[in-house]
């Protein structure tokens, strides 16, 4: 599923919690590659989402 999959569905679509956990490790992946372009900076620091389903 992707962005734009995303943004065609209505409000009462359903959205699978795989789908959702997938976007959420291709974000975690995408925040990594930010943070180590920005590592040189100290005062910057973008945390991936720590987000688990129990």
């Amino acid at each position: 599923m992707t962005r734009e999959d995303v943004e065609k569905l209505d409000k009462n679509a359903t959205v699978y919690i795989n789908d959702l956990l997938e976007l959420l490790e291709v974000y975690n992946k995408y925040m990594e590659k930010v943070n180590q372009i920005y590592s040189s900076f100290k005062e910057v620091k973008i945390v991936p989402s720590t987000s688990s389903i129990i």
